[in-house]
């Protein structure tokens, strides 16, 4: 195994060891896990944390700015462009990434790519439902998806989201 290869392997194990004393901090779980893979995407990533946290802030400036019929295509040209900047920095005098900070970049733009899907998503059902001519039977479906799909978050929560240990090194996809 290589360095990097242990570094992740530890990442994983100590995310398994730290989830149950999560889950103990009641209402707080939510910042706990997100202040909690921060540290530890800083502890492995050092300086090159800063990629990460300029992908997470532009975002939400452009989940701030622009409307949501148009997010999820500014979040694509921006996440992925700025992913091909990333992996090509030391090319502009910039420090070359660590293998985890690759990792953690990648899983990322997926996440704030999903994320802006579902903020599209939840724009688009706010609108079919606001239509006069719905059948009850669709109405109710919209209702059920909007429900249970639909996500509505604010800054903060977008930033915890990005961060959430949970999947921050190994990427699953959640709500």
């Amino acid at each position: 195994m290589t360095p990097n290869d242990i570094t992740y392997t530890i990442l994983l194990i100590l995310s398994l060891v730290i989830g149950p004393l999560i889950r103990k901090c009641g209402k707080y779980r939510l910042w706990c896990s997100a202040v909690v893979g921060f540290l530890m995407f800083f502890f492995v990533a050092g300086q090159a944390v800063w990629h990460s946290l300029l992908t997470s802030f532009v975002f939400i400036l452009t989940f701030l700015i622009f409307p949501a019929r148009f997010l999820h295509y500014v979040t694509v040209i921006w996440c992925f462009g700025y992913l091909g900047f990333f992996r090509t920095c030391h090319y502009f005098g910039f420090a070359q990434a660590t293998p985890v900070a690759n990792i953690v970049q990648l899983l990322l733009t997926l996440r704030l790519i999903g994320a802006s899907f579902e903020i599209n998503d939840t724009w688009r059902i706010n609108g079919q439902l606001q239509s006069c001519d719905l059948r009850p039977e669709d109405k109710y479906k919209l209702k059920l998806l909007k429900k249970y799909k639909c996500v509505e978050p604010s800054p903060l929560t977008i930033i915890s989201y990005a961060y959430c240990f949970i999947g921050l090194f190994t990427g699953p996809y959640y709500k």
